[in-house]
């Protein structure tokens, strides 16, 4: 069991391997309760930054474990909710690179599966993982 509980979305028909990591987020709402939650120490934009501070500070719990997920107006109680844009992001803004943190092959340009928006300031850093080739 990992120390960090983050928030894997599946994507695709069930019984069908597929899923996305979100990896940072902004508050909109709610933001006394992420500082929280994170520890009491507000950070600025790096309070929901990198998988494990996003788990955390929307409060992902084990127990919600294959949960469906709501995107606009939550029904209650509710934990937290994700809100879509005000407008499509711009295709030309999107950017994508190796994983982080991933080991071998897998974290190398060989697999670009990590996708961010180019100057979103909540975006984690880049960090290699261990034995990538070509770094």
């Amino acid at each position: 069991m990992g120390i960090h509980r983050c928030l894997n979305l599946a994507c695709g028909a069930e019984g069908t391997a597929g899923g996305v990591l979100l990896r940072a987020g902004e508050v909109l709402e709610g933001r006394d309760l992420a500082v929280q939650r994170r520890g009491g120490r507000e950070t600025g934009i790096q309070l929901l930054s990198g998988p494990g501070r996003l788990g955390q500070g929307l409060g992902i719990e084990l127990s919600m474990d294959a949960q469906p997920v709501t995107v606009g107006v939550p029904a209650e109680p509710v934990t937290f909710a994700l809100k879509p844009p005000a407008e499509p992001v711009r295709h030309e803004l999107l950017r994508r690179g190796p994983r982080v943190g991933v080991s071998g092959v897998g974290g190398s340009a060989e697999f670009p599966w990590r996708w961010w928006i180019d100057g979103d300031r909540s975006v984690s850093a880049y960090r290699p993982g261990k034995n990538v080739p070509g770094r």
